[in-house]
């Protein structure tokens, strides 16, 4: 006994024997003074825990003038004087300001100036690299020391709890919380003024989640919980956390008290202008104090490298504090750095993210089947703008049961905003797009990277297996089917063609076009891939050893244009409308003439009914998007061309017959008299009138050279009442049908006598157009007065 003692500082007196810690043995009498027995406890705290250690000396805090709101809401709740609930939980993902904001609470609520009455209880800041502050074996100790300080009354009573039971601090958390605590207060209860009892102070729990083992949060909460219910204990709880699993079902049991929560990432609580003040006050302060401060540009950063950065930030501190610690470091030139974080020049030998890297690799370490949980990221990080990241949408696109994408990202919360089971419909997403960024980068996230290209090539191949499947099995409304409709050619795009040469090439590539067209999506799918089709053949092109896999698409893409085309009525207006696709001038006045054809005679649809037949076709109405323009060049050559086309050609004569239908058009008697069968919606005759001449205007130059046709001219002017375009527009049409008959009359005069009509049509034409301007005033919501 007296060797192990030899080697001790073990301190005896009196018959009692106290063993503190293993290097540590005290014997007191039930006599000992309580400054003596006290050092017990000093012995357990965790010097680095409270908010103004050492340790915590760059510790970060809230910006001046950020975070008002939230500071001012959580500041009030600390001191209400009011029965209010006595315990607050600030939660949000890694990098949201949590430890910040517990840090600038700490520092309002304390005073170093004795005569004034803090409002700060104790603060414990848990550490995940700190031994001493990364599981809650000192955390008792270390607040029952503060609490000795905020509240001395009790310093009595906690003494002799340690002095009565010397493996106290060795018990159960619970045990030594309501011996060092709840029973102290008890026991002052008479001999305190009761205005004290009621003044309530703030005890901090900061970084719950960097405990090591993953259940000590819970017996964490469990035990402060017991000692909120005591009402003999003057004291509130702010804890701040990431949502991990086991403290999140913690706060979603029925208890008592229910917890005030505070959730960072809540709209709420965005935080970009918060952000850009942070950025700007760093800024200010590296342009004054920075060693190179003379060699940066007046207007530097720029408002837009400003607003970049927030708009990196996602709302989120960490990003812009790691950031403006990286260009603020002495041995570089802020600019060059600040060029570094926007992508403009290389890092070279920098690290600029090396603090947010560890963080994103230790939340990745925590993975358990990593292969699955990549697949997920890889489709939040490369889907395609227009689909939706739903959990359940994730779970059948990859093959995984919907019951395991909750289990599977279980320990992400920080870094993920994952839907709660009740709500399984709800989308997936990243808080921070620089966890994106940090993934897609090799030498950043080492293990976790996502190779672009091939994961492209992988997601792929699995729309190719979901649409495969579809041509035998009657999966049409599958969820995964219409992604990989959407997605395939976004996908492929993104990859190399010897990844995924023979899947393409044993594809049904007509079968898959056609897919909506047989009730397994929606028609907006549609645009979503005929916006893509033009850079997916280009892709292909590109590619080595793509040529076959080009002729082959391209083929199987105009059976799928002469199957669309075929659903059109067989009236000469589909052929003025295939014709009228391939003019320059179409997709400025596209649904114009769908108004134009709609006036012509024995036309059996109505508008509505051609739109949908037009949807189900080649969808010329929606000819003048700028997102499409690429695929109706596509649908333009291909009725230009015709040993792809077949019937559908577009050629000289089909242009002939679109002049002469927009000339009987605007000889139409409708345009003059009130007729009780005129449609309603064509109350105004302007821009479909126009609409013909811009017609005529485009293709005179085209036409072959016919003599009925300007025999047809003849027998059908220009109508000189005409009251719907400028005189120089007017002047124009008919100096090209002048121009283009005087050439048939030179051309034809010997063969075909009566052409001499002509030459009498071509000078009165010539009297009428000098004699007959016409100016009208053109209302201001027509196109041509813009």
């Amino acid at each position: 006994m007296l060797e192990m003692l030899s080697n001790s500082n073990a301190l005896i007196s009196g018959g009692t024997f106290n063993a503190t810690q293993v290097s540590e043995l005290h014997i007191h009498s039930p006599q000992a003074p309580v400054k003596e027995v006290l050092q017990i406890l000093y012995g357990h705290i965790a010097k680095g825990a409270l908010h103004n250690a050492e340790e915590q000396y760059d510790r970060p805090k809230c910006h001046p003038d950020t975070r008002k709101a939230i500071l001012e809401r959580i500041r009030n709740w600390a001191v209400a004087y009011d029965n209010v609930t006595p315990v607050m939980w600030v939660s949000g993902p890694a990098g949201s300001g949590k430890s910040s904001i517990a840090q600038t609470i700490a520092e309002m609520l304390h005073s170093d100036n004795p005569s004034d009455e803090s409002r700060l209880a104790a603060t414990f800041v848990f550490s995940r690299t700190a031994d001493q502050r990364n599981n809650p074996s000192r955390l008792t100790a270390t607040i029952a020391y503060q609490l000795t300080l905020s509240f001395p009354y009790i310093r009595e009573y906690l003494a002799e709890a340690i002095e009565k039971d010397p493996l106290l601090l060795t018990k159960s958390l619970k045990t030594q919380l309501d011996k060092l605590i709840v029973v102290p207060f008890a026991r002052s209860f008479n001999n305190v003024v009761t205005s004290e009892l009621f003044y309530r102070k703030l005890i901090i729990i900061d970084g719950l989640d960097e405990c090591i083992d993953p259940n000590s949060p819970h017996d964490v909460l469990t035990a402060l919980f017991s000692v909120v219910q005591n009402p003999f204990c003057p004291l509130r709880f702010l804890i701040a956390s990431r949502a991990e699993p086991v403290i999140r079902d913690f706060f979603n049991q029925d208890l008592n008290p229910q917890p005030i929560r505070m959730v960072l990432s809540d709209e709420q609580h965005k935080s970009n202008d918060d952000i850009e003040i942070f950025l700007r006050s760093k800024f200010d302060d590296i342009k004054k104090t920075h060693p190179s401060r003379s060699y940066l540009p007046l207007t530097w950063p720029t408002n837009r490298q400003i607003a970049r950065l927030v708009e990196k930030s996602s709302g989120q501190f960490i990003y812009a504090s790691t950031v403006m610690k990286f260009i603020a470091s002495p041995q570089s030139l802020p600019d060059e750095q600040l060029e570094i974080i926007l992508g403009l020049i290389p890092p070279g030998e920098s690290t600029p993210f090396a603090d947010l890297d560890a963080l994103y690799t230790h939340v990745m370490g925590s993975i358990r089947k990593l292969e699955e949980v990549m697949n997920i990221f890889t489709f939040l990080l490369l889907k395609g703008p227009n689909v939706h990241a739903k959990m359940d949408n994730i779970a059948e696109f990859l093959g995984l049961r919907p019951g395991n994408m909750p289990i599977l990202l279980n320990d992400l919360h920080s870094i993920m905003r994952i839907p709660s089971d009740d709500h399984i419909s709800d989308t997936l997403s990243l808080y921070h797009a620089s966890l994106g960024d940090f993934l897609l980068d090799r030498t950043r996230s080492g293990p976790f990277f996502i190779d672009k290209n091939q994961r492209h090539a992988q997601m792929a191949r699995t729309c190719l297996n979901h649409i495969s499947t579809s041509f035998t099995v009657d999966n049409k409304g599958s969820e995964a089917l219409k992604i990989s409709y959407i997605d395939l050619l976004h996908h492929c795009t993104q990859s190399r063609l010897e990844d995924m040469r023979d899947d393409l090439l044993a594809f049904d590539f007509e079968a898959y076009l056609t897919l909506p067209f047989h009730g397994s999506s929606q028609f907006s799918s549609l645009k979503d891939i005929r916006n893509l089709l033009p850079s997916f053949f280009d892709w292909i092109k590109r590619q080595d050893n793509g040529n076959d896999l080009y002729e082959g698409y391209m083929n199987h893409f105009d059976c799928f244009l002469r199957g669309r085309l075929s659903t059109y009525p067989a009236h000469p207006t589909s052929f003025y409308l295939f014709t009228a696709s391939t003019l320059d001038i179409f997709p400025g006045m596209n649904t114009l003439f769908f108004h134009v054809l709609h006036l012509a005679k024995h036309f059996e649809y109505s508008l509505d009914d051609y739109r949908i037949i037009d949807l189900n076709g080649c969808n010329f109405w929606e000819a003048g998007s700028d997102e499409l323009a690429g695929y109706r060049k596509m649908v333009t050559d291909f009725l230009m061309d015709d040993t792809r086309a077949g019937i559908f050609h577009v050629h000289e004569l089909g242009y002939r017959n679109l002049a002469k239908f927009c000339v009987n058009v605007l000889n139409d008697s409708r345009f003059r008299e009130a007729d009780p069968e005129w449609p309603d919606k064509i109350a105004n005759v302007f821009w479909f009138e126009e609409c013909c001449l811009d017609v005529l205007d485009a293709v005179m130059p085209i036409i072959p050279m016919d003599p009925d046709l300007s025999l047809h001219f003849y027998k059908n002017p220009i109508p000189r009442h005409t009251n719907y375009f400028k005189s120089k527009k007017r002047d124009r049409i008919l100096d090209a049908i002048q121009s283009y008959t005087e050439v048939i009359v030179i051309k034809f005069r010997k063969s075909i006598p009566n052409l001499k009509i002509l030459l009498i049509y071509l000078k009165s034409s010539s009297t009428r157009r000098k004699s007959h301007t016409i100016h009208i005033a053109i209302p201001s919501s027509h196109p041509i007065s813009n």
